[in-house]
């Protein structure tokens, strides 16, 4: 790196920084505590490093941006493609998040109705007996440009499950759902139960 640097008549480089870095540690990834298969498809590094870390494939393509240009059909595609092979498929969407940042709030709401769109174009072909959840991991409001602590609305869908009176999916209407607050991990346990992959307690 120095090297090219000097080549290019720049100071050389003294330092690296990194984001969010920390210490390694030994993790079993969850396909292999549940015994499961899965797939991650996303644009953005982070999304599927941290997907491979749990046991899940990797799927990603140079049309996916991580940005409001990324190609929700095919993101759409690939979902429908994969989850015939995997019992879970996480499709990621950075956009939101990226205009959030940026404190664009009308670019913000394109891409939100841009995941709309590939949601709709998901669940119009998907099996019967497959759930679909639907949340996100914070909020980034514009006018803050960073990541906050509010709730953020979450949505299981499939069969079986029983149906409350929302028929919207936002943070003031999620907040009066059949869900009520629950923390991430209890989210992500409730779709392991109904895959049937959840150790039962009590009686």
């Amino acid at each position: 790196m120095k090297l090219e640097r000097f080549a290019k008549g720049k100071l050389p480089a003294n330092f690296f920084l990194t984001r969010g870095a920390g210490q390694m540690v030994q993790l079993k990834p969850i396909t292999q505590l549940l015994n499961i298969k899965g797939s991650c498809i996303a644009g953005e590094s982070t999304v599927l490093g941290v997907g491979k870390l749990a046991g899940f494939s990797p799927i990603t393509d140079n049309k996916m941006t991580g940005n409001i240009d990324t190609n929700i059909d095919l993101k759409a595609r690939l979902a429908l493609e994969e989850i015939v092979d995997n019992d879970i498929v996480y499709v990621h969407v950075k956009a939101p998040d990226v205009k959030g940042h940026d404190n664009e709030p009308f670019e913000k709401v394109k891409s939100i109705e841009l995941f709309d769109r590939m949601v709709g174009l998901i669940h119009d072909q998907l099996p019967e007996n497959v759930y679909i959840l639907i949340a996100a991991d914070h909020s980034t409001p514009c006018e803050v440009g960073e990541h906050t602590g509010e709730p953020v609305p979450i949505l299981i869908y499939g069969p079986g499950i029983r149906i409350d009176r929302n028929n919207k999916y936002n943070e003031l209407d999620c907040a009066y759902g059949g869900l009520g607050r629950i923390k991430g991990f209890e989210f992500v346990t409730t779709l392991h139960d109904l895959m049937g992959k959840v150790k039962k307690q009590g009686n």
